[in-house]
C-alpha cells in the first residue's frame, strides 16, 4: 500500500470510527480497526463511483454484504459518512475524475 493509500485508509478509518454506523466502536471504544475489512472493500470499489451518491450506495452495499443478517439501516444512514469519504477520496485522486 502506497503512502497516499495508507493516508486514505487512515482517514477512512477515522471517518468510520467517528460515525460508527453500526455502533461497534461505541460497544468497545478500545477496539482498533473495527471496520477494517469493510473499509478495504469500500476503497477497492470506490474507483467505480462517479459521485457522492455512488459512494453512499457502495458503502451501504458493502455493509449489507459484510453484515449479512444484520439490519444495517437505510442508505440514508450513511449519507454524511459517505460524503466525508467521497471528499477524502476525491482529494486523494484528483486526476480520477473526482
Amino acid at each position: 500500500m502506497g503512502r497516499s493509500a495508507e493516508d486514505l485508509y487512515a482517514t477512512a478509518e477515522e471517518i468510520f470510527g467517528r460515525h460508527d454506523p453500526l455502533g461497534l466502536v461505541a460497544d468497545d471504544p478500545d477496539i482498533e480497526d473495527e471496520y477494517g475489512p469493510e473499509i478495504t472493500t469500500i476503497l477497492a470499489r470506490l474507483p467505480s463511483a462517479e459521485n457522492e451518491r455512488d459512494a453512499r450506495r457502495i458503502v451501504h452495499e458493502v455493509f449489507q454484504e459484510w453484515f449479512e443478517g444484520v439490519d444495517v439501516g437505510p442508505v440514508s444512514r450513511y449519507e454524511v459518512l459517505a460524503s466525508e469519504l467521497w471528499n477524502a477520496w476525491t482529494a486523494a485522486h484528483p486526476d480520477d475524475g473526482g
